[in-house]
């Protein structure tokens, strides 16, 4: 296996664990939600919507187009995320944390781009 797809698989199942405990945290704990200023009906959206996208990133057969879709679906998200811990006044780690999964989600990003390039060739 090339190092460009092993980097892009190894970063993109770090991503999707992430983003499946940030969903089941999302779904479990209501009041962390409520405290961040959110409605409930979001944590329910934002819940079904990172499973989904965790599931389609990790699907080879998914067409590349919609993995890009969920890129910049997850990119909102964890921006938006460390936005509203900053604003919420949580630990710093609450605001660096998501910061630190764009980093992997950029890297996963270029690594994709990169591959679907060679492929492509």
């Amino acid at each position: 296996m090339e190092r460009t797809k092993r980097n892009y698989l190894v970063i993109t199942g770090l991503i999707s664990a992430f983003m499946l405990f940030s969903a089941y945290f999302t779904l479990t704990n209501k009041v962390a939600m409520g405290l961040l200023g959110f409605p409930d009906y979001f944590r329910i959206e934002l819940t079904i919507a990172k499973i989904i996208g965790a599931i389609v990133i990790l699907i080879p057969q998914v067409p590349a187009r919609y993995k890009e879709y969920v890129f910049v679906g997850f990119s909102i998200c964890l921006v938006s995320a460390s936005i509203a811990h900053f604003f919420s006044r949580d630990a710093i780690y609450k605001v660096i944390l998501p910061l630190t999964e764009l980093v992997l989600l950029l890297l996963a990003m270029r690594y994709f781009s990169k591959h679907q390039a060679k492929a492509a060739n």
